[in-house]
């Protein structure tokens, strides 16, 4: 309904009030959209002249700002929810990113070296040495740390 209403400013042609700027709609228009607050007023100067009843018109706007504002909050409530699932699954992605960063080391020293049996045992008692000598400095080859 809100979507359909075309407000508009106007001035009185005559009378006290026809030097001031006034708000409103034009009755024929309104009446497409909102019939039950235009009244025919037949016994003016006019036979077809029409008045819009602005107290009715003000309760069906305020009706329609409240279910408008209804449906605001529900967005709200959903976009703080979404917001809240996607701190979480952000939070929870950079988890699994440390730690595939963690366990780098175990993938690449398995990728890099050909299962051999003696050069795998040397390796391995080197990465020992390595990680015994060095307190301070963690060995990138050893695979039980992480880093």
């Amino acid at each position: 309904m809100l979507r359909q209403l075309r407000p508009v400013s106007y001035f009185f042609k005559k009378g006290p009030e026809s030097k001031y700027m006034r708000f409103g709609f034009i009755a024929d228009e309104l009446e497409t959209v909102v019939p039950q607050v235009v009244r025919n007023m037949g016994q003016k100067e006019y036979a077809d002249e029409k008045a819009v009843v602005y107290q009715d018109l003000i309760a069906l706007l305020t009706s329609a700002a409240q279910g408008q504002q209804q449906v605001i909050e529900k967005q709200q409530d959903r976009m703080e929810k979404l917001l809240s699932d996607f701190k979480m699954l952000k939070d929870e992605l950079g988890n699994l990113k440390q730690d595939d960063q963690l366990e780098l080391p175990k993938n690449l020293h398995s990728r890099n070296k050909k299962p051999k049996k003696k050069k795998h045992a040397k390796t391995k008692s080197l990465n020992t040495n390595l990680t015994n000598s060095t307190n301070s400095t963690k060995s990138v080859y050893a695979p039980e740390q992480h880093i």
